[in-house]
């Protein structure tokens, strides 16, 4: 067993008070980028993010002397007692990590930190176009624990179009990288928010740096050690990070609900430009059928089955789903392009000459690692089974008597799969169904009368969530190695709409 009961005045000490108000969540609007002058000077950049950082840092070690801040302390917390470190993982020191209270956590995401975004390339970046509050409360503590768990160096951003909002997507992007739809808020059909994400996050990334996240991404490893420390390294040929999926028999697809990479990269910028090209002046993925689109023609449809997804098989209509995930076909796409005068790939970095080679890049520089182990675990031992995961994390996990434990499987089955989980995958990305299939996890969190479940007192969920901020891996990430691919290849232009000359119709 590897939950340990101790006083709570113990925990207290062991995570320390909740810190001083945050004084960057009272700052006033900034200048819109698009404007001259918005953007400071590098030395006044600089200058600005080691501010933000100093104070970051002095709320996060605030003293512990005082008495009512570590019992205000111990009463937030879900897990009864001082919790042991399961194998695989060791306790983070208190001080590498950001001790806000949540409520004044809170005060500082929905606060504008343009100058922090434009000063360091350590941004992470996510969206909700109904803006931070109106996020289910599961999903606000996620991000609320990113900025807990990275500590000052990184910076948290949620974005949103809500009219007059500090948080407005149009503080931070012109514009001129987003299609007409998105700027006259005319884009409509099932699925505007997610499609709104899809369309700022690659030139919120180009323009910045950082990685993306979607809003149901639980964090169990660092981000320096999940793939930024390979980007950022100027001796690594690593430029681009995310997750690779089986969404056609055979065929690993990256995914874009986590996507890093520094500013200006080209593979970036490309992608965004094809999926911009896609939805030209369309209002929604679906009216039009974007996997029919003259420019992703050529890349098959995608079709999931059973054995890929350790999961039934699916009834949600392949091509609502190419519609859906169009940006996906366009990274398909992308990696399979050598423009007109680009080299193959053999001798290259994908760069070389006046064209792009896709296949090249995508093999030399795109650090990838696998989805279903290492952000699909709980969905792949139960089968992407909503209800069976709510069951396993709403066990008591503390508490329980010896043989109680011992006679009840789904007990020992969530101990072991919440430590496997904490201890041996990189994130856990919780999403919505598809119409007319079982609910997922975060279809039932979501839920009113569940809207605290993932908190509740002494339940692995909770568990999950304290280990998620508290413990470190001691594993190394090794990312996948990826060949050149040589099957398939486009030798056409990024947005030629004309017939793809295509190698190898296997591919």
């Amino acid at each position: 067993m590897s939950l340990h009961s101790y006083s709570a005045v113990a925990l207290a000490n062991l995570i320390g008070p909740p810190g001083v108000q945050d004084q960057q969540g009272q700052l006033g609007p900034r200048p819109n980028p698009t404007q001259p002058g918005a953007i400071a000077e590098p030395g006044q950049q600089q200058q600005q993010q080691q501010q933000q950082q100093q104070q970051q840092q002095q709320q996060m070690q605030t003293p512990e002397s005082r008495p009512e801040a570590a019992a205000a302390a111990a009463a937030a917390m879900t897990v009864t007692g001082l919790i042991k470190p399961p194998p695989g993982t060791t306790a983070i020191p208190a001080d590498k990590l950001d001790r806000r209270s949540d409520d004044d956590i809170a005060a500082w995401l929905r606060a504008r930190h343009h100058a922090a975004a434009a000063a360091s390339e350590k941004n992470v970046w996510a969206f909700w176009n109904a803006g931070f509050d109106a996020m289910p409360p599961w999903a606000r503590r996620n991000v609320i624990n990113w900025v807990r768990r990275l500590g000052p160096d990184w910076t948290v951003h949620v974005l949103d179009t809500v009219p007059r909002s500090e948080t407005h997507v149009g503080h931070f992007l012109d514009e001129s990288v987003l299609p007409p739809a998105f700027n006259a808020g005319t884009m409509d059909g099932p699925t505007v928010g997610q499609h709104q994400a899809d369309l700022v996050r690659l030139p919120l990334i180009h323009r910045y740096g950082g990685v993306w996240m979607d809003v149901g991404m639980l964090l169990f490893r660092h981000l320096d050690d999940i793939c930024w420390n390979a980007i950022a390294d100027p001796r690594s040929p690593f430029e681009v990070g995310g997750f690779v999926m089986q969404l056609r028999p055979g065929v690993e697809c990256m995914m874009n609900s986590f996507i890093a990479a520094r500013k200006g990269n080209v593979f970036i910028k490309r992608w965004h430009d094809l999926f911009l090209a896609v939805w030209g002046r369309e209002t929604n993925a679906y009216a039009s059928s974007f996997h029919t689109h003259p420019l992703l023609r050529c890349i098959p449809m995608l079709k999931l089955t059973a054995e890929q997804l350790h999961a039934p098989e699916a009834t949600v209509s392949m091509a609502f789903l190419s519609d859906y995930l169009a940006q996906v076909l366009c990274f398909e796409r992308l990696r399979k392009v050598v423009e007109p005068d680009g080299d193959d790939g053999d001798d290259d970095d994908g760069r070389k000459g006046h064209g792009f080679s896709g296949p090249a890049y995508y093999a030399e520089h795109v650090f990838l690692l696998p989805s279903m182990t290492e952000m699909y675990h709980l969905q792949g031992a139960s089968a992407w089974q909503g209800p069976r995961e709510f069951e396993l994390l709403s066990k008591r996990c503390v508490g329980v008597a010896e043989q109680d434990m011992e006679d009840d499987a789904a007990w020992t089955e969530a101990r072991e799969t919440v430590d496997y989980m904490l201890a041996n995958t990189a994130t856990m990305k919780l999403s919505h169904a598809p119409p007319g299939e079982v609910p997922f996890l975060a279809d039932i969190w979501s839920r009113p009368e569940h809207a605290d479940a993932d908190i509740a007192r002494d339940t692995f969920a909770a568990y999950m969530r304290y280990g998620s901020v508290h413990f470190d891996q001691v594993r190394d990430l090794t990312p996948m190695k990826v060949e050149v691919e040589t099957r398939g290849v486009l030798r056409l232009g990024l947005l030629d709409p004309g017939e793809a000359v295509v190698d190898d119709d296997d591919a």
